[in-house]
């Protein structure tokens, strides 16, 4: 490992698929989908993160600390930074489009002094990447997380602290079954991702649900489309 690469860090902040599937539902009345769903998130970012050269840590719900996110996430870069990295990026589990390109996009901007965000479609970032010398805790702690006002706030972060802002093209998070469409259909999800989810889904959807179903018909009427090519491009 280069001495380049070996000071940046990825941190996957998430949740443990359980907690994670109990506080966000993708899937109305069915536990054990929702679960499975969530725990394929979880895993499909966990391959993608063992693909780069980078130092990876799983922040999940038994290293997080703080009354809100904001508290918990900055209290994550603080611990990471405390180790001895100078840079860190950290990434969620609900955009599949999340791409391995993106990561070593961010890990060589951080390097050269730039701030990344990557915008998804409720307003957030699916990919922050920040260097020790940017980061300010009580400020990050205080920004609009898990609102659609966190990319304003990341890019207002950036103009007061003098640094250049990178933006990712827009990518979209899955916050419930209706956002999946829009997710899958992404040409930078991997098609073994795209169909071990869909797959999933359909084979639930078969056992579980009628016709009328609500879930039936945002994910089956449109498994043509989502195993079909994408409608639409996006570019970093």
């Amino acid at each position: 490992m280069s001495s380049q690469i070996s000071s940046t860090a990825l941190i996957i902040f998430s949740n443990s698929y359980k907690t994670e599937s109990e506080r966000k539902v993708i899937v109305p009345g069915n536990n054990r989908l929702n679960r499975l769903l969530h725990q394929k998130l979880i895993d499909q970012v966990r391959i993608k993160a063992r693909q780069v050269s980078l130092d990876v840590h799983f922040w999940d719900e038994t290293l997080q600390r703080g009354a809100t996110f904001g508290q918990r996430i900055s209290d994550a870069f603080q611990q990471i930074f405390a180790i001895g990295y100078e840079h860190v990026i950290a990434v969620g589990n609900d955009c599949p489009a999340l791409s391995v390109v993106d990561i070593c996009f961010t890990a060589n901007a951080v390097q050269r002094g730039k701030m990344v965000l990557g915008p998804t479609n409720y307003g957030g970032v699916y990919i922050l990447g920040l260097s020790y010398a940017h980061f300010q805790s009580k400020t990050f702690s205080a920004l609009r997380w898990s609102t659609s006002q966190l990319k304003g706030d990341l890019e207002a972060y950036a103009s007061r602290s003098g640094i250049a802002a990178t933006i990712l093209g827009q990518k979209n998070e899955i916050n419930a079954g209706e956002d999946l469409d829009g997710a899958l259909s992404h040409p930078t999800v991997k098609k073994d991702i795209r169909n071990s989810l869909i797959a999933l889904i359909i084979s639930f959807i078969k056992k579980k649900f009628s016709t009328t179903d609500f879930f039936y018909r945002i994910v089956l009427s449109r498994k043509t489309h989502l195993r079909g090519p994408p409608r639409f491009s996006a570019t970093l």
